[in-house]
């Protein structure tokens, strides 16, 4: 509000930016907080607006490089 009240829509997009700057360098447990968008890994969208169904969900991120690529659980109902 500061910065709108000082610059107006400028100041407003300079804060935007500046946010956006922000939370793009920020880690969580040393992923990047704004995962999968940056870096763009599209094979990881699978879950990220619609939750796909479990059968699909079997391969690991591979932003966290695992050391297997498929997950031991590959469904709820598999035995």
């Amino acid at each position: 509000m500061i910065a709108a009240s000082a610059f107006g829509l400028l100041g407003i997009i300079l804060v935007y930016i500046m946010i956006n700057i922000h939370v793009t360098n920020l880690k969580s447990f040393g992923i990047p907080y704004s995962t999968p968008f940056s870096p763009s890994m599209v094979g990881d969208w699978k879950d990220l607006i619609l939750r796909a169904p479990v059968s699909m969900l079997t391969k690991r991120p591979k932003l966290l490089d695992p050391e297997d690529e498929k997950s031991a659980n590959k469904g709820v109902n598999d035995s």
